[in-house]
């Protein structure tokens, strides 16, 4: 979060017709875009609506056809997503603005490159903080996750993360957000820690804006109660965390890992492949 370095590169388009100025401006846009404090909050926000209400339209959809939402509440809530109707995603919405709002006054930000210029060398860099960011910040909430559970008991009762499992039984995308404030807190914490501290030191500003579209999907996903996931249920060796987060809500043991699964099978065994042929094997 913060204003990027002025000094980060846009090619420059001599010549050329209209695609090389269309380029230009697009370059240019970016560069605005990146010396702006509130773009990179407001891409994380954006990811997270699109995703919840994408997810809700399509669960509310799986109601109807089962028969748990009456036809008489397919109203104008239920085609924009707003079935059932709660008030968790806008009230997170406005603890995270607030919170955003006392960071960038209070802490300085980073001096970091824009990624604009989208060179070989950009788009190699633009991969690898990208993938090191999602790993960074799984590994550190995978310990404080732990800790939620399997930790000092006051831990569990000053981050009051049971807030978050409080519905087992009918979890749903907009859940994602369901959480104290002191647990999303340590959330958006953990992924400023990730965005501040890349491979090469803080993240281009274009890492940072795919880092938080990324992020509020699969976390958003995590949560969705539908037939077909379209990332983890494709690849669940790789997003083991993602495809099994629902069955942690429900025994609240592994995968403490949000996205992937290296971790909990290291210490815990757990594999979301050899569960799911189980559970194959016994139905």
């Amino acid at each position: 979060v913060g204003t990027a370095s002025s000094g980060a590169r846009v090619h420059e388009v001599v010549g050329g017709g209209a695609p090389a100025q269309a380029m230009a401006q697009v370059g240019l846009l970016c560069q605005a875009a990146a010396e702006t404090w509130w773009v990179e909050p407001f891409v994380a926000t954006l990811s997270f609506a699109v995703s919840i209400n994408a997810f809700s339209i399509a669960e509310a959809k799986s109601d109807v056809k089962s028969k748990r939402l009456d036809d008489g509440e397919r109203d104008w809530l239920y085609w924009f997503g707003l079935r059932p109707l709660s008030l968790v995603t806008p009230a997170a919405g406005l603890a995270y603005w607030a919170g955003i709002y006392v960071w960038v006054s209070v802490v300085s930000p980073p001096d970091t490159q824009s990624g604009c210029d989208l060179s070989f060398w950009t788009l190699l860099r633009l991969a690898a903080e990208l993938v090191f960011g999602l790993l960074a910040y799984d590994a550190i909430f995978f310990a404080i996750h732990l800790l939620m559970h399997r930790g000092p008991r006051w831990f569990g009762r000053a981050t009051y993360h049971r807030r978050h499992h409080t519905n087992e039984t009918d979890l749903r995308a907009m859940h994602v957000l369901q959480h104290s404030f002191f647990d999303g807190s340590l959330q958006v914490l953990v992924n400023i820690v990730a965005q501040r501290n890349g491979i090469f030191g803080p993240k281009m500003r274009v890492a940072r804006w795919l880092h938080n579209i990324i992020v509020p999907y699969l976390l958003t996903e995590s949560h969705a109660r539908v037939q077909q996931l379209p990332v983890a249920s494709r690849f669940p060796s790789l997003f083991p965390g993602v495809l099994g987060h629902r069955q942690h809500h429900t025994t609240g043991g592994p995968p403490f890992q949000q996205f992937f699964g290296y971790l909990d099978h290291r210490i815990f065994g757990f594999s979301v492949v050899k569960d799911m042929e189980t559970t194959a094997a016994t139905s």
